[in-house]
């Protein structure tokens, strides 16, 4: 999917409700602040998101716009990396306008995602993804 495709989840449980994009992202900075640098810098490195940590979207009402359910820090930091202004006045600022000038030379613009029908579909799939490894489900760090 193009990454102008993708809308940041004004839902989502880190960083409670947020009434437009602008400050969802603002919400991620205030949330995630250096951690989006260190995922931004990754991505930069590898020339990518990694294949194995899945980008999970569901349709907005939109024609054409998604919503991402999973994968929101770094869907931030590529926004980020491609308009450095929306950081503008953060404290993660001067760090991502160095590093979209490295963004610039080879962008990414299109990123692998999976397409759930809706949120109801990918919730028991992110619940057993974030929960605890003690659980046996979740992730083990």
């Amino acid at each position: 999917m193009k990454l102008h495709q993708l809308r940041l989840d004004q839902e989502n449980y880190r960083l409670g409700p947020q009434a437009t994009q602008r400050e969802a992202i603002r919400a991620m900075i205030d949330e995630q602040g250096a951690k989006l640098v260190r995922i931004a810098k990754d991505i930069l490195q590898m020339e990518g998101i990694s294949p194995g940590e899945p980008i999970w979207v569901v349709p907005a009402g939109v024609r054409g716009q998604y919503i991402v359910e999973e994968g929101n820090r770094r869907i931030t930091s590529l926004k980020i990396l491609e308009t450095p202004a929306l950081a503008d006045g953060t404290v993660v600022s001067k760090q991502f306008r160095r590093l979209s000038k490295i963004f610039a030379e080879n962008p990414i613009r299109e990123v692998d995602a999976r397409l759930f029908d809706s949120r109801e579909d990918v919730t028991p799939w992110k619940r057993r993804r974030h929960m605890t490894a003690t659980s046996g489900v979740g992730l083990a760090p």
